[in-house]
């Protein structure tokens, strides 16, 4: 059976034009008011029309995320807080997981920037401004994520550098001359600033740069064995780019804990407060993954708006780019870190 508009004010005891409002996030509800009408469209397996809705909005009301990881928590913690703040806004999300394949990433922006969404937010595998740009659609709004070359697009980021240069120096500190550092696939723009970043800091410290201190991964199952490679040339000072790959290093399974090897210091990246009671009580450098996603929403929905009123008018103008660079910080209490939500 086929429900209408009309069906769900019935249940959710609102009117027809509320039930409108909610689906379409053309006007301010309130949480109960929305809490109800939803309920009543998830009882009733109502579902709005996208193309009535397209004709009447001249837009989906959907965003477009493409990712290359969807459970790695750096990526769904971004999703997590990306999607909150759309649907706040009447919006839902589209997600495409492009799995580090860059042909995959240029068939998802295809499809889904055909009509399908209003917008597309992106983690974007090209390695340079010129392939971004030849990838990108002209007509459709996009928001690039975590990304250090320069687009011409919108970009929210984050950067490692402070975070780096105190770690270092918190690990020569403590008498440490090597320093191993744990990252994601060399394919990500966002693992060459890293590497960048780190060896700025080595350099800062006056320590030496050796290659084989770094160590991409791209299966956490490789990572036991690297860090005794690494520990094994002298190196006692690690630091892991986020808490999965310190857990699969140091969890031992049979005693249900970590067990860290005597004279190892280490520094993890956390990418969300729920870390805190994961990790043992050392330093950690905070990646603002809340905020880089809550900020690539609200930069989407600007520019979905600006399309849309660029659209009625005949004169278009070019819009400014906007890139903003979030730093991440190193914190070394407990009650600094929980105090980061």
């Amino acid at each position: 059976m086929s429900y209408s508009i009309k069906d769900v004010a019935d249940r959710a005891g609102v009117s027809a034009a509320t039930v409108s409002y909610v689906i379409n996030g053309a006007k301010k509800v309130k949480l109960e008011t929305r809490t109800r009408v939803e309920q009543a469209m998830s009882e009733l397996h109502y579902s709005p029309n996208p193309i009535a809705r397209r004709l009447r909005l001249g837009r989906n009301k959907i965003v477009g995320f493409i990712t290359p990881y969807i459970t790695i928590p750096f990526y769904s913690n971004v999703l997590e807080s990306c999607a909150a703040a759309l649907m706040e806004e009447g919006y839902r999300i589209l997600i495409g997981g492009s799995n580090l394949n860059l042909n995959t990433e240029r068939d998802l922006i295809n499809t889904l920037s055909n009509g399908i969404v209003d917008g597309i937010i992106l983690f974007s595998l090209c390695g340079n401004s010129k392939e971004l740009q030849d990838e990108l659609p002209e007509d459709c709004p996009c928001v690039v994520v975590d990304v250090h070359y320069p687009a011409m697009v919108d970009c929210i980021t984050h950067t490692f550098s402070d975070a780096f240069f105190e770690m270092v120096g918190y690990f020569k500190q403590r008498g440490h001359q090597k320093i191993g550092l744990f990252i994601g696939p060399a394919i990500l723009n966002s693992v060459q600033e890293q590497i960048r970043a780190y060896r700025d800091a080595l350099n800062a410290h006056n320590l030496s740069f050796d290659e084989s201190m770094c160590v991409y991964f791209t299966r956490i199952s490789d990572i036991y064995s690297s860090v005794e490679q690494i520990m094994a040339k002298g190196c006692m000072a690690l630091c892991f780019i986020n808490s999965g790959i310190y857990r699969s290093a140091f969890y031992n399974s049979e005693k249900a804990e970590f067990v860290i090897p005597n004279g190892c210091d280490i520094v993890c990246a956390s990418e969300s407060p729920e870390d805190y009671y994961l990790l043992k009580p050392f330093p950690r450098i905070i990646v603002p993954t809340r905020e880089i996603g809550y900020l690539a929403a609200k930069q989407m929905l600007f520019r979905i708006e600006e399309n849309y009123d660029s659209n009625k008018n005949a004169e278009k103008k070019k819009p400014e780019i906007k890139k903003i660079i979030i730093p991440c910080k190193l914190q070394y209490s407990q009650h600094e870190f929980l105090n980061t939500k």
